[in-house]
């Protein structure tokens, strides 16, 4: 692929209040630089997307790419898919959410294709009719671990893939090992995507657009994607910037 065919993957940023002595608070809007790594070094051309009160500046950014990468961060608004905060729920940003939902929306109408990471993820979910777990706590069966301690590029547990999914097509394997750094997660998920991985305990683990280009998963593939035995993360990279976003049309995969 020639540089100046490679397609643009526009990584949405989050923001946060960062203390900057002797200036005091100031709020940065900021992307980690795996992302652009993982995008740079599987065929694309990283273009962060900025925090902004004004969501027709996203809109018209959204213009200028070919795919779109929805990265994790805070947890939530329950408000999104009509539910109180619980004791369990973290911090949450309001107004972010409420800038990632139009942007989202607006990928999705335009048939975006969309890699959403964590949160991302999550927030796919509730904006195509679906529910989240507040916390794990929540659920009903007993659940494993899903916040390591150990540094994120390991892996922590195995997420099992459905056989039929884009996964199985990228990994190429039944199975694979997944670091996981959560403490929500899907609850129910609606027609427009489907499940394709879970963690032996249903967690639901990664999604896919039954009709439009969608995937999701709940792990976090950038800090997995150098070298040694977690490289394969580099395919997920690789499979939606080369096929999802630079190769052919959509085709139902159902």
């Amino acid at each position: 692929m020639k540089e100046k065919d490679r397609p643009v993957i526009g990584i949405v940023a989050t923001r946060c209040r960062q203390d900057d002595p002797p200036f005091g608070e100031k709020w940065i809007t900021y992307i980690n630089s795996c992302y652009v790594e993982s995008v740079s070094n599987n065929g694309g051309a990283p273009l962060m997307i900025p925090f902004s009160k004004r969501a027709t500046d996203g809109m018209r950014m959204l213009e200028f790419c070919d795919g779109l990468i929805f990265p994790g961060g805070t947890d939530l608004n329950p408000m999104f898919y009509n539910e109180e905060p619980t004791k369990d729920l973290g911090p949450v940003d309001p107004e972010t959410d409420e800038y990632l939902a139009e942007l989202m929306t607006g990928a999705i109408v335009l048939k975006k294709p969309i890699l959403a990471i964590c949160k991302g993820m999550q927030l796919m979910n509730v904006l195509l009719g679906g529910s989240l777990y507040q916390d794990l706590s929540k659920r009903k069966k007993n659940t494993l671990s899903h916040h390591q301690f150990i540094d994120r590029s390991y892996p922590h547990h195995r997420v099992d893939l459905l056989e039929g999914s884009l996964m199985r097509t990228i990994f190429r394997q039944e199975s694979i090992y997944t670091n996981s750094i959560h403490h929500q997660s899907c609850r129910f998920v609606p027609q427009a995507l489907r499940i394709t991985g879970r963690t032996q305990d249903g967690v639901v683990e990664a999604v896919e657009g039954v009709d439009q280009p969608l995937l999701g998963v709940q792990w976090h593939p950038e800090d997995m994607v150098g070298g040694g035995k977690t490289s394969y993360m580099n395919e997920l990279f690789r499979y939606f910037i080369e096929v999802m976003v630079g190769g052919e049309p959509w085709i139902l995969k159902n």
